[in-house]
């Protein structure tokens, strides 16, 4: 059982090498076979379909004219609605990874934070915001791949990386800031794509930042489990300096439990184990001292859905086929509450498939922008 708690983790994180991961993730393609239902919707057939999308070949599915076929050269449906698009990779597919460096730069935000950032290649604008815990580095091969089609800025965020730190009275909302300021400094119409706790940023950023034309939100999370209890430990294990206890925290007792209830806690020693032994340990080492600020501003996060009533931002949601019921739950109620949205579904993948799985990933990201177009 706890080998499938550690499966539950690398999709959950996916901070691994992609490599060593191809085989993996190609066992999930094949067995995985979730049944997914359209958000404010039961009950709903979906047809397959063939788009070409770039030169390349993907498989959609949506639940509109259920019963019915449609036509393959009407790839897209002319309404933005919610409705769940499926791409799955294709068979020739190999991963990829970055060989060049951007442009490193900062921007100051509206308290004075640096924030720091890479450009890369050239086109219509795309900024990039990271998930919690991580850093830039976590786009890893799908940043290169995004370049050759966008011009891509990749912030770190404040606390996390090259970025300034946390102040003493840190609010998520200084966050929403620094991805304005961000914003801002990019000039004209700008696309925004966020991943996990960076999407909800991502998300506000745009009600902040009227240059955000197009938003993608890739499983933007809650943040409930993040309790009194666990905040008042991390931050006595900050004042020990007993980092290990720090992750173990975070990973396994609030993010691995939160998403895997049913397996939790007989499980937890062998899944700390793993954890420990695994690329994520590592990765969210390197930003260990921020992470009882950022359980902080996350506890303190209240998301408003009549905020967003008159929301007109075309909006995609990006959720993975084989991400836990818990994480599709988060998914689906944010879609509901957005009036301009749509999610659209990485077949075979999990949190991570900007790792396990980047022309997947960037070919579904090309996909959701085109769709946000402007009209």
């Amino acid at each position: 059982m706890w080998k499938s708690v550690l499966d539950s983790l690398v999709e959950a994180f996916a901070m691994c090498d992609p490599v060593a991961y191809m085989h993996y993730t190609e066992w999930k393609r094949e067995t995985a076979r979730r049944a997914v239902t359209p958000c404010g919707e039961s009950g709903d057939k979906y047809v397959d379909q063939s788009a070409t999308l770039g030169g390349r070949i993907g498989l959609w599915q949506d639940h509109e004219d259920v019963g019915a076929s449609r036509p393959t050269n009407k790839p897209w449906p002319d309404s933005r609605r919610h409705d769940h698009t499926r791409f799955r990779e294709p068979r020739e597919c190999r991963m990829t990874k970055a060989t060049d460096q951007g442009n490193r730069a900062t921007v100051v935000s509206r308290d004075g934070t640096r924030i720091d950032y890479e450009q890369w290649g050239n086109g219509p604008a795309l900024v990039l915001v990271h998930g919690g815990l991580v850093d830039r580095s976590f786009w890893g091969p799908s940043l290169p791949l995004l370049a050759q089609h966008y011009t891509v800025y990749a912030l770190d965020r404040r606390g996390h990386g090259h970025s300034g730190p946390y102040p003493a009275d840190h609010d998520i909302e200084r966050e929403y800031e620094d991805v304005a300021a961000m914003v801002a400094a990019v000039g004209g119409p700008v696309a925004v794509l966020g991943h996990s706790g960076g999407a909800r940023v991502a998300l506000h950023a745009a009600r902040r930042a009227d240059e955000v034309r197009r938003l993608v939100l890739y499983e933007p999370p809650r943040f409930e489990a993040i309790t009194h209890a666990a905040r008042g430990r991390l931050h006595a294990s900050l004042e020990a300096e007993d980092f290990d206890d720090i992750l173990a925290t975070m990973l396994v007792d609030v993010i691995a439990a939160n998403l895997n209830p049913e397996l939790f806690p007989s499980a937890r020693p062998q899944v700390l184990a793993g954890m420990r032994e695994s690329p994520v340990w590592a990765a969210a080492l390197r930003n260990v001292r921020s992470i009882p600020a950022e359980a902080d501003s996350y506890a303190t996060y209240r998301f408003e859905p009549a905020e967003f009533r008159d929301f007109t931002t075309p909006t995609v949601l990006l959720l993975g086929s084989t991400s836990s019921p818990v994480m599709r739950g988060f998914v689906e109620d944010l879609c509901a509450a957005l009036p301009n949205s749509r999610i659209m579904m990485l077949e075979g993948e999990g949190h991570g498939a900007n790792l396990t799985a980047p022309e997947l990933f960037v070919r579904t990201v090309r996909a959701a922008l085109d769709w946000a177009q402007d009209p």
